[in-house]
């Protein structure tokens, strides 16, 4: 990568541009990526082409300033708790905001892509489980409806009000209807994905 290119990437025009404008692109580059995954859910193959974006920004950030990122945050590894429905929930809620909160603080695009790859580690992790929990044939999760992302907050209702064994038994499809929505979305999303 040339001067010329990585000006381009952060959308400066001209080649006199001073470090501090080069900072401040920089920067709003790297918040733009971030904030979608802070928001929004964090699919893992868009995660990863995210992830591919803010590692050209880092290499146009040295190649425009001669600086290397600063240090990678030191990130825990992430695993959900496999007990049960409630222990799943609760570790895969706590450890997405707990990654959500060191995404908030990234200004460096590589530590932003380190914690965005631990977000569709653990995405991935959720994914795997919950498709072997509430496993759905194609034609039964072509006819489900689905939300863009997980409504955890309906799955935890349903185990608090009635528990845990009763949903797992499978005896009625409407306690069981926030985590077939799920599956259907995570087996739609990896459709798409192939």
């Amino acid at each position: 990568m040339n001067r010329s290119s990585a000006l381009t990437i952060f959308n400066l025009a001209s080649d006199s541009v001073d470090s501090e404008e080069i900072r401040d692109a920089y920067e709003q580059a790297v918040f733009e990526i971030s904030n979608r995954f802070l928001r929004n859910h964090p699919q893992p193959f868009l995660v990863r082409a995210k992830i591919k974006r803010l590692q050209t920004f880092s290499e146009a950030w040295l190649v425009l300033t001669g600086q290397s990122p600063g240090p990678l945050p030191d990130l825990p590894e992430r695993k959900l708790d496999l007990g049960g429905l409630e222990p799943l929930l609760r570790s895969y809620e706590a450890h997405l905001a707990a990654l959500r909160t060191e995404l908030a603080k990234c200004r460096e695009a590589l530590a932003a892509a380190a914690v965005m790859e631990r977000m569709a580690e653990l995405q991935e992790q959720w994914d795997k489980e919950l498709v072997r929990r509430f496993p759905l044939e194609e034609d039964q999760w072509k006819a489900v409806s689905v939300q863009q992302m997980p409504d955890t907050v309906a799955m935890m209702k349903v185990i608090s009000e009635k528990g845990e064994e009763q949903v797992m038994a499978g005896e009625s499809v409407h306690l069981q209807q926030p985590f077939i929505s799920e599956s259907a979305r995570i087996h739609r999303q990896n459709s798409r994905a192939n």
